[in-house]
């Protein structure tokens, strides 16, 4: 009777360590692997479509609109993606190959279409670039795609619609909005935003850590290789040894 006891036992704590590792590992994925995509419906010039179906097709992604039009997916795991508009069953308007990044946030801003209730129809927006490709508007100074028309600072190619928000008290996706996001990404990690500065570090990547407590400049120290924070912070090497792995 005791041997059984013992097997069962054993047993017991096989399947919970499993379990355990399981979770852990899916949980690790989930946050390094996901990101966010909103925006902000103009429904024939009159704001949101009180009802109106926004979703991803194929992904339990989905929200019905309010007066406002606004719109937010959160945990979209880092890919490609349409967003389809639907009112009535009626497909009304998509967004092709949204982008999604890891920790990011893609702010489509104002999408402004309109249909009425027997065929679907999406008004154009007018692309100056199109008239008169020559002009100042139609210029990339800063080469990351985005020609001066669209882009909130066409000398910086760091800053374009799209892009991701970071702590730095600048707009740099071009959606108006400055810092909007309070987890950010910094210097090998996410850190908590709050007024243009980092006031706290959140999370580092693996084989990094914040060893000089200054959330300012992220997660700055390689405990991979550093012979004086090795696999730590504050774990030093002897001179006769260096740091491999995060090991002495």
């Amino acid at each position: 009777m005791s041997g059984y006891r013992n097997t069962l036992i054993l047993f017991c704590t096989t399947v919970m360590t499993l379990l355990l590792l399981v979770s852990t590992t899916a949980t690790f994925s989930a946050d390094d692997e996901v990101g966010t995509i909103k925006g902000k419906v103009n429904y024939c010039g009159k704001g949101g479509y009180l009802g109106m179906q926004v979703f991803i097709p194929g992904r339990q992604f989905m929200v019905l609109l309010g007066a406002d039009g606004k719109f937010i997916f959160e945990g979209v795991p880092v890919g490609n993606y349409d967003i389809n508009y639907v009112i009535n069953g009626q497909l009304v308007n998509e967004n092709k190959n949204v982008s999604v990044s890891s920790g990011g946030t893609n702010d489509l801003g104002n999408i402004v279409f309109c249909a009425d209730d027997k065929m679907p129809t999406v008004q154009p927006v007018k692309d100056p670039c199109e008239e008169n490709p020559a002009s100042a508007e139609c210029v990339d100074a800063d080469k990351d795609g985005v020609v001066a028309a669209k882009d909130c600072n066409d000398n910086d190619a760091s800053i374009k619609p799209g892009a991701i928000e970071i702590c730095d008290g600048v707009d740099n996706n071009c959606n108006g909005e400055i810092d909007e996001n309070s987890i950010v990404s910094i210097a090998n990690g996410k850190g908590n935003c709050d007024a243009g500065k980092v006031t706290s570090i959140l999370s580092c990547n693996k084989g990094f850590d914040d060893c000089d407590k200054d959330p300012a400049n992220g997660c700055e120290t390689d405990i991979f290789n550093d012979d004086e924070n090795c696999g730590s912070c504050g774990n030093e090497c002897s001179v006769l040894e260096r740091c491999k792995l995060g090991i002495c």
